[in-house]
């Protein structure tokens, strides 16, 4: 599966959406998983920035293979200069996770040094973080996962977590065994789906290895 992350390139911000699962795992992630090592870094050189200048990291949610790349392996920021956004709900469900999520939110390192350390900026619902680009609560994949709409004179872009991970799961009623609520992923799945269909523009998917986008 890919990691598939969003650079966002703007004329007052650079804004990352999800950072991948990194290089600072644990040994027995490292064997159930088995991670490739982390390019990330390396995409952002190529996009003519380094890990410094991204402004804003935007989490779709905070499993760990969406959040494990903003540590390094000496348990550093990678992006030192930068603000985490994410939902507020999506926040404290990784800081305390019941014995249902307890598996996906697995980086409490991560989780604490965000709460300790780091300027993280907390939202309830839907909030325009830039002009254009749109953060919205979307339950299903996680009761607290957002999306990131971007909306200019145009296109649209959806970059909607893992309510869309690769192109065999683009059908709303199609969905994987790790939704917390199937009912509600589908009706979200559905209206963006249903957008795009009518007005057209483009869908991230977060895990498909061989197509990151789907142009509608």
């Amino acid at each position: 599966m890919g990691l598939n992350c969003l650079l966002i390139k703007t004329a007052d911000a650079n804004i990352l959406v999800d950072v991948g699962i990194g290089d600072y795992t644990s040994d027995r992630q490292k064997k159930i998983y088995n991670p490739s090592k982390s390019t990330l870094a390396d995409e952002i050189n190529m996009a003519g920035l380094d890990a410094d200048d991204i402004n804003v990291v935007v989490f779709t949610h905070l499993h760990h293979d969406h959040v494990g790349g903003i540590l390094n392996v000496d348990k550093e920021f990678v992006f030192k200069n930068a603000k985490y956004i994410v939902q507020r709900l999506e926040f404290e469900t990784a800081l305390h996770p019941d014995l249902l999520n307890m598996a996906a939110y697995s980086l409490a390192e991560h989780y604490k040094m965000l709460s300790e350390n780091a300027v993280v900026e907390l939202v309830d619902g839907t909030k325009e973080i830039y002009k254009g680009i749109w953060l919205e609560k979307i339950d299903g994949h996680s009761h607290g996962m957002q999306m990131v709409k971007i909306v200019d004179e145009d296109n649209v872009i959806y970059c909607a977590g893992d309510a869309f991970p690769t192109r065999f799961l683009l059908p709303p009623a199609i969905t994987s065994a790790y939704e917390l609520s199937r009912k509600d992923l589908y009706f979200n799945k559905e209206k963006i789906i249903g957008d795009l269909k009518k007005n057209g523009g483009n869908l991230v998917l977060s895990h498909d290895i061989e197509e990151a986008v789907v142009e509608f």
